[in-house]
């Protein structure tokens, strides 16, 4: 695969900065980043974003990957290592085969800010609040600006969503006295479409905006793993940070906690409860109520004394026989509920504590009978297909 062209023009009153990929089979599509008119200046023609972008596109097809643009020689190699990484996780995957020119270029004289990627949810509001406790005692550089991203978890199909997401968000930026910078991008409606968003390429989607944006001269990942996370992932501590330039800085925020460690300060924060979203089921700028992350979400702020001061939740409280339909399905699964469970006792709430145990058992049984089902499928029982639907009915997944 091959980027073959790359331009940058006005589109409504906003700058969009396109590729144009060509592939191993002869298809070609053009791939977009969008930003305000503000940046237009500073828009980052290099070969910076796009390395980023697509390499793990060219991993999951097992192409090489031909990008003509000079690209920061700093990042070129840090790219290099996190690809390893990332084969090393996966080796189903392709190792990164990448032609580009590297240049030993000085910092961008536009790329001022200090900020964060920021989307409204937990792991970016610990970011942000502990962020204002670290530069009120000298620590770090206060942030100037978030980055909110659109065509990540709300698609481009659905502009009323992120027009209120924007409003609101750019509400609360307004009280951090921070700029909301809020870009978008086409990659999700394209053959990229086809990398592991979970475990390979979300990460990259979201740092080849910030390096197409010319704006930050450091940016906070807000971590969604910790350090002890063994397996891949695809914004790690490991990767993130190897993915920085001489103009940019990636730093991947507070990997020393988990959701449980941060929702203490998220508490504490009246602004926060007003305006806390982490569903991503829905698709929408609203939160479901309903779906695990609410669900583990709101069990937290029970917890920690939040949920009642919380107006972003269809419920403010937490509905037990939910709880008991969680569903495990996959090793990682069981790790969080037994987490939780732990912290419900440990904070004398035995009731959420109980039905955790009795959504993580009746996981394990629900496990044991598709096993034998998926089996009995396989040698051609009839009706075992139908029995594993009928027995996960109601479930309530990841």
């Amino acid at each position: 695969m091959e980027l073959i062209d790359s331009r940058a023009r006005e589109i409504e009153g906003r700058i969009r900065l396109e590729g144009e990929v060509l592939y191993a089979d002869g298809v070609r599509e053009v791939l977009w980043f969008d930003f305000p008119a503000s940046l237009g200046a500073g828009i980052n023609r290099s070969g910076d974003p796009w390395v980023v972008a697509l390499a793990p596109l060219a991993m999951t097809l097992k192409e090489k990957l031909v990008v003509p643009l000079p690209a920061d020689a700093k990042l070129v190699e840090g790219l290099r290592r996190a690809c390893r990484a990332w084969h090393f996780w996966e080796d189903t995957r392709g190792p990164l085969d990448l032609e580009v020119p590297m240049e030993h270029r000085e910092p961008a004289p536009g790329a001022t800010r200090a900020g964060t990627l920021f989307s409204g949810g937990v792991d970016s509001w610990y970011t942000v609040l502990n962020n204002q406790q670290e530069a009120e005692a000298g620590r770090v550089p206060p942030l100037d600006a978030l980055l909110l991203v659109w065509g990540a978890d709300i698609s481009l199909a659905q502009p009323d969503a992120f027009r209120s997401l924007r409003a609101r968000l750019g509400s609360v930026a307004g009280r951090l006295s921070c700029e909301l910078i809020d870009v978008a991008t086409n990659l999700r409606d394209t053959r990229w479409e086809s990398t592991d968003w979970p475990r390979l390429s979300h990460g990259c989607l979201f740092l080849s905006l910030a390096h197409a944006s010319g704006a930050f001269r450091r940016l906070l990942i807000p971590s969604s793993v910790t350090y002890s996370h063994s397996t891949g992932w695809g914004s790690h501590p490991i990767t993130d940070a190897l993915l920085s330039s001489r103009s940019l800085q990636i730093v991947y925020d507070a990997a020393e906690l988990n959701r449980v460690g941060k929702m203490s300060l998220l508490c504490s924060s009246s602004l926060a409860l007003e305006s806390l979203r982490v569903c991503w089921r829905s698709g929408t700028d609203q939160n479901c109520g309903r779906c695990m992350k609410c669900l583990r979400t709101m069990l937290l702020l029970e917890l920690y004394g939040g949920l009642e001061r919380c107006s972003t939740f269809p419920s403010r409280r937490v509905d037990l026989d939910l709880l008991r339909r969680l569903r495990c399905a996959k090793p990682a699964d069981y790790r969080m509920l037994r987490t939780l469970m732990m912290e419900s006792y440990r904070r004398g709430r035995s009731d959420i504590g109980k039905a955790l145990e009795a959504a993580s058992a009746r996981s394990a049984r629900l496990d044991l009978a598709s096993g034998m089902l998926t089996r009995l499928d396989s040698i051609g029982i009839r009706g075992a297909t139908r029995l594993r639907t009928w027995l996960e009915r109601g479930n309530i997944y990841n």
